[in-house]
């Protein structure tokens, strides 16, 4: 689904990021190529997690999540990987 989506509207994957709720999420994510946030009120353990459930991001709110978003486009942009 990620990767159709990616190619309909010519995105790139790995400078993408999927924001989930759930292991599931993150996962799909993974395998799409994309970076991803794992996004609740109540984060779990990072340790308790399946290798492939690891998130990039552990993000209590969805302003976090966007907040770091927001920064790591800004660093790539000013490091000059994407204009």
């Amino acid at each position: 689904m990620i990767q159709n989506a990616c190619a309909e509207h010519g995105l790139d994957p790995a400078a993408s990021f999927v924001i989930g709720d759930s292991g599931r999420d993150i996962e799909m994510g993974k395998a799409a190529g994309c970076r991803t946030i794992l996004c609740r009120q109540n984060l779990p353990n990072p340790a308790n997690l399946k290798k492939e459930y690891v998130p990039d991001l552990l993000a209590p709110t969805l302003p976090e999540a966007v907040d770091w978003i927001l920064a790591q486009h800004a660093n790539q942009t000013a490091s000059g990987k994407y204009r």
